[in-house]
C-alpha cells in the first residue's frame, strides 16, 4: 500500500519525512527562536507600523471580497427544507478544493510540525515554510476570511427564511383558529335558531292539543 504524502510532500519541499528530516525541523525551529528573540527589539516599531499599515490595506480588500461574496450570495435561492453539508455550502461558490492553496494548509503545516516545540517558534516555522512554498499567506488568510464570510451569510440567510416561514405558520394557524372561532359562533347561532324554532312549535302543537282536547 502507498504511504500517504505529507503536506511537506504535496509540495515538494522534501522528498520524504522521517527521523532525520524532524530532527533538522527541530534544529531549524530552534534556530528561528534564538533568531527572533535577537531580532525582536530592533524590528519591533518597523513590525508596528508595517502591521498597522498591513492591517489598514487587507480591512479595505476583505471589504470589498465580502461586499462581492455577499451580492454573489445574496442571489442564490436557499432550501430550507434541508441541511447542507459544509462541503455543498462551499460548492456553491465553486471555491478551491485543492487543501493547499487553501486556509487549512495551516492547520496541516502546524500538524506536520512536531508538537513539543513552542506555540511562537511553531507559528513563525509555518509562516516561513507557507513563504518556502511560494505561496501567498495574505491571499490565503482571505480564503478563511471568505469562507467565514460564506458560512455565516449561509446561515443567517437560511435561519431568516426560516423564521419567514414559521412566521407564516403561525399566521395561518392565527387564521385557522379565527375561521374555527367563527364557525363555533355559526354552531351556537344555529343552535339557539333550533331552539327557538322548536318552542314555536311545541307551543303550537300544545294548543292544537288543548283544542282538541276540549271536545273529545
Amino acid at each position: 500500500m502507498v504511504a500517504k504524502k505529507s503536506i511537506f510532500e504535496k509540495l515538494k519541499l522534501v522528498e520524504k519525512i522521517d527521523g532525520e528530516n524532524e530532527t533538522e525541523l527541530n534544529e531549524e525551529a530552534a534556530s528561528i527562536e534564538e533568531s527572533n528573540q535577537q531580532d525582536e527589539n530592533e524590528k519591533n516599531e518597523d513590525h508596528i507600523e508595517n502591521s498597522n499599515n498591513f492591517n489598514v490595506k487587507a480591512t479595505n480588500t476583505l471589504v470589498n471580497d465580502n461586499k462581492k461574496v455577499g451580492n454573489t450570495y445574496m442571489d442564490r435561492n436557499i432550501d430550507i427544507n434541508k441541511v447542507l453539508s459544509i462541503e455543498e455550502i462551499y460548492g456553491k461558490f465553486s471555491l478551491e478544493n485543492d487543501s493547499t492553496k487553501t486556509v487549512f494548509v495551516i492547520d496541516e503545516f502546524f500538524k506536520a510540525l512536531p508538537g513539543n516545540l513552542p506555540r511562537e517558534v511553531r507559528k513563525q516555522s509555518v509562516i516561513n515554510i507557507i513563504k518556502a512554498s511560494g505561496k501567498d499567506i495574505d491571499l490565503i488568510l482571505r480564503d478563511g476570511e471568505s469562507r467565514a464570510n460564506i458560512l455565516n451569510n449561509h446561515l443567517k440567510e437560511f435561519s431568516k427564511k426560516t423564521e419567514d416561514s414559521v412566521t407564516g405558520y403561525q399566521m395561518q394557524i392565527q387564521q385557522l383558529m379565527k375561521e374555527i372561532e367563527q364557525l363555533k359562533n355559526r354552531i351556537n347561532e344555529r343552535e339557539q335558531l333550533r331552539l327557538e324554532q322548536k318552542s314555536i312549535i311545541e307551543f303550537e302543537m300544545q294548543r292544537i292539543d288543548c283544542i282538541m282536547q276540549s271536545v273529545e
